[in-house]
Formats: C-alpha cells, structure tokens, sequence
C-alpha cells in the first residue's frame, strides 16, 4: 500500500440561511442553499458523492394546503463557465382539506446524496452547488434548518 497517496478525502461545505420565498418559478434566479468544493486531483478515476441534509418545517394553515420545493444540484469548475445540472428532485406536501382545519405543524427531513463519477479531469477542483429552485405554496409557510452538505472524493472503479 502506498502511503503517500490517499484512496478517499471528505470536505465540508458551507450552508447559507437566506429569506426564502412563497413562490418562486424557473425563470426567477436560484436560491443557493448550499456549496461545497471537492479536490480530485490525486484520485485516480474520481468519484464524488455529494451528501445535503435539512430538516423542512412547514404549517398548513386553510384549505388545500399545498407546498412543493424543487431542489437543483449543478457541478462548476475552474475551467467551465456554466454549471452542469446533474440531478433535480421535488419535495411535496400536501393535505385535500375542502374545509377549514386546525393548523397542522410538520418537521421533514430531507437527505439527498449524489455519486458522480464522471467528472470532468481537465481541472482538479469542482464545486457542487444545492439550490432552491422552485417554490409552489398554498395556506401553507415553511423554513429550512439544520443544514448540512458534504464531499467525499474517492477512487472509482475503471471506466471501459
């Protein structure tokens, strides 16, 4: 085994709290939730496995609540001006209350993982960006906390 090299690196991130809104469509500009850099450079045949968490709360508070939010990973680097979209995903909730109801608070937990293993060797560092964007609400609020996003760098098998 050769010590000078290492088989896998992990990185934290940084997260960021901002105002969110009670709608938001694909034409408005994403909402950064959260970045984090991932330096391939020793790894021979890189995978990346991208890792964010929060917990959602949201009160439903009239008839037909509804809350739907469409998350966005994209991949940078140094070398590309655009961000490549790599993954979407939509958390929804929604309650068929045709009539006045008690308000009804929820916490969700929401963990997204990403492996990427075909990224780009004409630079050695990429940055994974989470964002917000998409934001659908009916008589319903919500907040994001307890954020937390992640980068493991490991050597990834041989791609034939």
């Amino acid at each position: 085994m050769d010590r000078k090299s290492s088989n896998a690196k992990a990185n934290c991130g940084q997260v960021r709290k901002t105002n969110l809104p009670k709608q938001l469509t694909k034409n408005d500009p994403p909402i950064t939730l959260a970045k984090v850099t991932a330096d391939i450079g020793s790894l021979r045949n890189p995978c990346v496995l991208f890792n964010y968490s929060q917990f959602i709360s949201f009160r439903l508070n009239g008839p037909n609540p509804i809350i739907s939010l469409t998350y966005r990973l994209t991949r940078t680097s140094p070398v590309s001006e655009e961000p490549i979209i790599l993954e979407e995903w939509i958390f929804k909730g929604k309650e068929v209350i045709p009539t006045p109801a008690p308000p009804l608070n929820t916490i969700e937990p929401l963990v997204t993982n990403f492996c990427d293993c075909n990224v780009p060797r004409s630079n050695d560092l990429l940055t994974y960006t989470f964002q917000l964007v998409e934001v659908t609400t009916n008589n319903a609020i919500y907040d994001i906390s307890n954020q937390e996003v992640s980068a493991i760098m490991i050597c990834g098998s041989e791609h034939k």
